[in-house]
């Protein structure tokens, strides 16, 4: 639950932060005109330096709730050795089975390995004509 909380504060901070240093003003005027930053309604409600000035504080504070937020999640998952990859759980079912005995432990060995060939009853192969032609 309150891993849940904090990885959507995560998420939250980290799209808004996008939008904010998007909507900056830069030299080349990219973006920030589309989202008001040069020009647009946010400057003509606050002013131009009005706008830089809280887009530059809402940056900053943004910044440090997303690292204090990585921070906290990296102590909530410190310790948590319940979930594991698809790929451990592979090595780890293949090393009983071969502690069991159902597999070779050599690579390529097929020694004490039951194959379906072997299982197959044998038939015998009837005679062909060119055996008997030289009799």
């Amino acid at each position: 639950m309150l891993f849940t909380f904090f990885i959507t504060i995560h998420v939250i901070a980290s799209i808004v932060l996008v939008l904010v240093i998007l909507m900056q003003a830069s030299k080349g005027k990219g973006l920030a005109g589309a989202f008001g930053g040069a020009g647009g309604v946010a400057s003509q409600m606050l002013g131009a330096r009005g706008t830089a000035s809280f887009l530059a504080k809402a940056t900053v504070y943004l910044a440090v709730i997303f690292m204090v937020n990585c921070i906290i999640l990296t102590f909530l998952t410190i310790g948590t050795n319940e979930q594991r990859s698809a790929v451990q759980e592979a090595m780890q079912s293949m090393d009983n089975q071969s502690a069991a005995g159902n597999l070779p432990l050599v690579p390529g060995s097929m020694e004490g390995v039951q194959t379906q060939t072997d299982a197959l009853p044998t038939q015998p192969t009837p005679a062909s004509e060119d055996d008997n032609s030289g009799q």
